[in-house]
């Protein structure tokens, strides 16, 4: 009974740990004065849409430039 309890605790750890990242991530580019735009997941960036959508270069192209 006291494994099931564990992976709770990690799991929750873990969301923890991402939510956090998330938003520090967040929260020190905001300052830079970027641009616009998402900053994606911290330390992934946007690497899952850039993949995942073959009109990732034209929908940024068409914000940015």
């Amino acid at each position: 009974m006291a494994i099931p309890e564990i992976v709770y605790y990690i799991i929750g750890l873990v969301l923890c740990a991402f939510f956090t990242l998330w938003k520090w991530n967040d929260l020190k580019y905001r300052r830079k004065g970027l641009p616009p735009g998402t900053m994606g997941l911290p330390f992934i960036g946007e690497t899952s849409l850039f993949l995942n959508s073959p009109d990732f270069l034209k929908r940024r192209k068409a914000l940015y430039a």
